[in-house]
């Protein structure tokens, strides 16, 4: 599979900021439907809590784990 190409692309519901192959940021709606700035997240079971992972998660990991996996945008 390829590098996917830097900048944004669409992910389920939100907009993803890609850099060296790297998710580093999204774009998502908050409650009154304004785009707000948002961060992955992966929840880690040992902590019991979900643990920032901009930069280190990679765009199609994101795209399968927002689907049915432990990833989140917050």
């Amino acid at each position: 599979m390829s590098k996917p190409t830097d900048g944004w692309h669409k992910v389920h519901q939100y907009e993803v900021y890609v850099e060296n192959g790297y998710v580093k940021r999204a774009v998502k709606k908050d409650h009154n439907g304004s785009r707000v700035t948002a961060y992955p997240y992966k929840y880690n079971q040992k902590q019991r809590a979900s643990v920032n992972v901009s930069g280190e998660v990679k765009l199609e990991t994101l795209r399968k784990g927002l689907k049915d996996g432990p990833y989140s945008i917050q």
